[in-house]
């Protein structure tokens, strides 16, 4: 009786864990034998459609249920068309449902055919799939942490319907299937609530078209899943001897009252070019703008023909070629008389070229030998000055400048090993206009060669944790104007005896150091900063520092715009300088480790 007993119990065991099985995997379609080896490891779940145009579309949800891999055959071949989809990020335990004929959408009509699925995770979000035609596309969601509705797609438009209603509480048509997949295709940064949907429908191209008045939306482009916005307004006006171009570039944030609008020079144009509908004027600038006699002579007398140009706010970078196919920049700037004063720099190594893209306001990159090396110059308040190199090869270094000196990585040219360091001390011949382009360093031992060490001196106490006076006045010992780290770099302005007389940065207190903590010449690059490895607290990101340090002037700018160092302290004040050379005091409260 006892063994019938547990017989009995092992088939009841055994239904019942058959019977779980299948609940869980009712819908697990047999992945197909010759797409079973082009899966990494071992999905956990499979669904296998045909497409209305007869094509074969396999959806796998990888190991641990954290990624989405597509597979689609056509004419025998199987193509990967979805790699680690964003759906399932952060979630796991995702499991595939076939959409049946009758399934209901969230407005209450049915799916009307099985051509699509749901990928639902334990959570109880899920992402909805329906066939559009080509392929298998997101047609809805369900997020319950972020909105208590749910979400569908149709063609363009995005509608929210709130739980258990059939009449969508909110609507709006993204525009375009670009827009759609922008604002859609990464699961933490979709509008997950009407109100999500309602800020990026305001910095849509319909809606800010008419943002300026007189001037057209010639272009737009959209970032971070739609929450940011580039534009360019333009307007052409004609005069006697051609047209001119006006543009205004905008920034536009979903997170910002008003959008950031900044006026660029205007284009003075030739006779050849008026007439052109703005739109197309823009459009087609680079081919309207380089072509011989396109830039009004009479107020932009440039040597030569444009190979290639930039728009800025304080000026036209403009690279010209003249008869002898002498390359130069020229710098065009206009007052407000419309007047344009004309600088170029020396003659280019040949077919030098702009990089447009990368560069912004008050930026200049040009590239050299095909671009096996490139050289940045930024605009600062007297001139153009070199901000950093980049190469390839052996033969190049990677360096920055900095109002100290340079920041260098590179690769030894005799064993091969990585290099990495600075040099403290000025960089001769930085600018723009006076720079023999041939001469920049590109490797180790020029650039040595052309850092100036007179006049500089870098904090060197013989026990790094300790910190080094900076006096009033020669051997004052009683006041303190700050204790500064190894590693921060000073301007010498005098020495007298065993004290010098030195300055913080380009803005900061000038004072008194002991010579003999002060390391000089070459010496000064073996330092070894001993800078807090403190970050600033997120609550106070949007603080700026001071210029004094009775904490009476605060600086204009953000402590998050820039790249600070912590080089000393005055009582509960951090002392911070900048790749710029400018000098703050922040309260030492502001910072911790980490993200504080």
């Amino acid at each position: 009786m006892k063994k019938l007993i547990f017989v009995i119990l092992i088939l009841s065991l055994l239904a019942w864990f058959g019977t779980v099985s299948a609940e869980q995997n009712w819908y697990c379609d047999p992945i197909p034998a010759d797409l079973a080896d082009l899966p990494e490891g071992t999905p956990e779940d499979c669904i296998v459609l045909t497409a209305p145009d007869g094509s074969t579309h396999v959806y796998l949800i990888g190991e641990y249920g954290c990624s989405l891999d597509a597979y689609r055959r056509n004419s025998g071949e199987w193509e990967l068309i979805v790699s680690g989809g964003e759906a399932l990020q952060d979630f796991g335990n995702a499991r595939f449902v076939r959409h049946q004929a009758d399934q209901l959408r969230p407005d209450g009509t049915p799916c009307g055919d099985d051509q699509g699925f749901d990928v639902v995770c334990e959570n109880g979000t899920s992402d909805s799939y329906h066939w559009d035609g080509e392929y298998y596309s997101l047609c809805g969601w369900v997020d319950p942490n972020r909105y208590s509705g749910q979400v569908m797609i149709q063609g363009t438009v995005l509608r929210y319907f709130p739980g258990g209603s059939t009449a969508p509480e909110y609507e709006t048509d993204t525009g375009d299937g670009q827009t759609l997949y922008f604002w859609t295709c990464f699961y933490q940064e979709r509008p997950a609530s009407p109100e999500d949907a309602k800020k990026r429908t305001a910095i849509l191209p319909a809606s800010i078209r008419d943002d300026i008045p007189g001037m057209e939306l010639v272009e737009y482009v959209s970032y971070n899943s739609g929450t940011e916005a580039e534009t360019v307004f333009a307007a052409v006006t004609e005069n006697s001897g051609g047209c001119t171009l006006h543009t205004v570039k905008g920034l536009y944030d979903t997170e910002s009252e008003n959008p950031k609008m900044t006026k660029q020079t205007d284009v003075p144009l030739s006779e050849s070019l008026k007439g052109i509908p703005v739109k197309t004027l823009w459009q087609d600038a680079y081919q309207l703008l380089t072509q011989p006699g396109a830039l009004d002579s009479a107020r932009l007398p440039v040597n030569g023909r444009v190979v290639d140009y930039s728009i800025q706010a304080g000026q036209l970078v403009l690279l010209t070629e003249d008869d002898r196919s002498e390359r130069r920049i020229v710098i065009a700037e206009e007052d407000a008389t419309g007047v344009y004063s004309l600088r170029e720099t020396n003659v280019l190594p040949a077919n030098t070229a702009l990089d447009t893209f990368h560069a912004g306001e008050n930026e200049i990159q040009a590239e050299f030998s095909e671009q096996e090396w490139c050289a940045g110059f930024t605009k600062t308040s007297s001139a153009w000055k070199l901000a950093w190199v980049m190469g390839e090869g052996p033969d190049y270094m990677n360096y920055s400048l900095h109002w100290y000196g340079v920041t260098y990585t590179g690769v030894s040219e005799t064993d091969g090993e990585d290099l990495e360091g600075r040099l403290i001390g000025s960089m001769e011949g930085s600018d723009l206009l006076t720079t023999d382009f041939v001469s920049i360093p590109r490797n180790l031992e020029t650039l040595k060669r052309a850092v100036n060490r007179e006049g500089w001196a870098v904090v060197s106490n013989p026990k790094p944790e300790e910190r080094l006076h900076l006096r009033p006045e020669a051997g004052n010992r009683d006041v303190s104007l700050g204790k500064f780290y190894n590693g921060t770099p000073v301007r010498v302005l005098e020495t007298d005896g065993d004290w010098c007389r030195v300055q913080i940065g380009i803005s900061g207190p000038e004072g008194w150091m002991m010579k003999k903590y002060l390391a000089f010449e070459d010496r000064m690059d073996s330092v070894e900063p001993a800078y807090p490895a403190l970050e600033l607290k997120e609550v106070y990101r949007d603080k700026a520092g001071w210029t004094d340090p009775q904490l009476t002037t605060q600086e204009e700018r953000l402590l998050k715009e820039a790249s600070w160092d912590i080089v000393g302290f005055l009582e509960d004040t951090y002392i911070l300088l900048s790749n710029d050379g400018e000098c703050v005091y922040a309260r030492m409260a502001w910072f911790g480790e980490g993200n504080g």
